[in-house]
């Protein structure tokens, strides 16, 4: 193999391995289960602005995303754990026929989305910041940027303090006001 396709190899690949190595995991939970929990009662309580095309960003098995299209909303999960899609892809099958709600779920790592810009009306950081390593956040939140409309919304919902080991958390809030502080730092507008 060539120089240049092995130096493109290695800036593809730059952040994946810390990445994969620590996100290898598939939650082992129902759409009932999720249902139920506290992200779903938010996302009904947010309903007002987390409606129509909407990204949700570290989707795991995707129980969110289905939950937004069995609404009717237009949803796109990303995840780097292709074990984690594949369930989110088998979980998609009960979704029910004739109604407007899609989920497409796309393996792709979060600083390099593959989606086009303006395309989301909201995008959705569910237990994820906390597994972004910090000095991610400046391309993370970059590709945010890019791929929400103006006048979009982002909704991030992260533990605070430390309420257990989870061998894939690198970061650790202890009041709202450091999510505050990353997502005003990074041109977001906080309500």
């Amino acid at each position: 193999m060539g120089f240049r396709k092995n130096l493109i190899r290695f800036f593809r690949g730059i952040g994946k391995d810390r990445y994969a190595k620590k996100e290898d995991y598939v939650y082992d939970t129902t759409q009932e289960w999720f249902d139920r929990h506290l992200n779903a009662v938010l996302l009904g309580e947010k309903s007002e602005v987390i409606r129509g095309t909407v990204l949700d960003i570290g989707c795991n098995h995707g129980l969110a995303a289905l939950h937004l299209a069995r609404r009717g909303d237009r949803v796109v999960g990303v995840d780097l754990n292709r074990a984690a899609l594949r369930r989110a892809i088998s979980l998609r099958g009960d979704l029910p026929r004739g109604r407007p709600g899609k989920a497409l779920f796309v393996n792709a790592m979060l600083q390099a989305l593959p989606l086009r810009g303006n395309a989301f009306d909201a995008v959705l950081l569910f237990d994820v910041l906390e597994h972004i390593y910090p000095d991610d956040y400046e391309r993370i939140f970059s590709e945010i940027h890019r791929v929400v409309k103006p006048g979009g919304v982002l909704l991030i919902v992260t533990p605070q303090g430390r309420h257990y080991d989870d061998h894939a958390h690198v970061a650790y809030f202890h009041a709202s006001e450091d999510v505050t502080a990353i997502v005003s730092m990074h041109g977001f507008t906080v309500e």
